[in-house]
């Protein structure tokens, strides 16, 4: 049987545990963090508080509680056009790095779509960066994307993201798994009845971790610990 079609067959004989699978962007796809917001941050803070210092695992615990953008509004205090100078540094460290993808969710994507299954991504990031980083690392793009440009109301943590998606797809809330690696994505799932996974493979400070293990549903070491869900459930 030529390899094209072998697969074919298989997908056709899968069978995914949830009809939607929400993912995250930033660390639960691809490697944001590291490679693109924290250094963006640090720039911003050069520029706006050149005397405030924050440790990677300080700014990934600020960023899982209260957030990014309480951290600059409420705690750095960052006015309406400092926010703008925030944005724009983070921008041109977007567009000009494609953070990696974490590896094994490829096939975990593939087989989800083979199996008949939708993926929706719901996330902090603009949809065009999304739409690029899973173009050039999936050869795909998600069902839909659910990002900053929507409006403030219906981000995460509101459980809009997740109520529009089990409308569109004609299921139940507690149809669809959420995977993210920060608390605004747990609160959404839990205010929308759906199950959720921590994105254990992220790179969140160790008290955050130590939390999703209290919280979280499933906690995911690697992403191998997500297919066995949502396929060998």
């Amino acid at each position: 049987m030529p390899a094209t079609l072998k697969t074919v067959t298989e997908m056709c004989k899968l069978k995914t545990e949830y009809k939607i699978l929400a993912l995250d962007h930033d660390d639960t796809t691809v490697h944001s963090t590291p490679e693109v917001n924290w250094p963006a941050f640090q720039e911003t803070l050069s520029l706006l508080r050149p005397d405030v210092r924050y440790s990677y695992d300080e700014f990934m615990e600020l960023c899982y509680e209260p957030g990014f953008d309480d951290l600059c509004r409420k705690i750095l205090k960052f006015n309406e056009d400092e926010m703008v100078i925030e944005v724009n540094t983070w921008q041109k460290y977007v567009k000009s790095t494609v953070p990696s993808p974490v590896e094994g969710l490829k096939s975990i994507i593939e087989k989800q779509f083979g199996a008949g299954g939708k993926i929706c991504v719901v996330s902090h990031s603009y949809a065009a960066n999304i739409e690029r980083d899973w173009k050039i690392h999936f050869g795909c793009v998600p069902d839909v994307i659910y990002a900053w440009d929507d409006n403030p109301l219906k981000r995460k943590p509101s459980p809009w993201p997740l109520e529009d998606m089990a409308a569109r797809f004609g299921c139940s809330t507690s149809d669809i798994l959420v995977v993210d690696d920060l608390k605004p994505g747990y609160d959404m799932a839990m205010a929308a009845g759906s199950a959720f996974a921590f994105a254990g493979w992220a790179a969140a400070a160790a008290s955050t971790k130590k939390t999703m293990r209290r919280l979280a549903v499933h906690y995911l070491e690697t992403p191998e610990n997500l297919e066995d869900i949502l396929f060998n459930g």
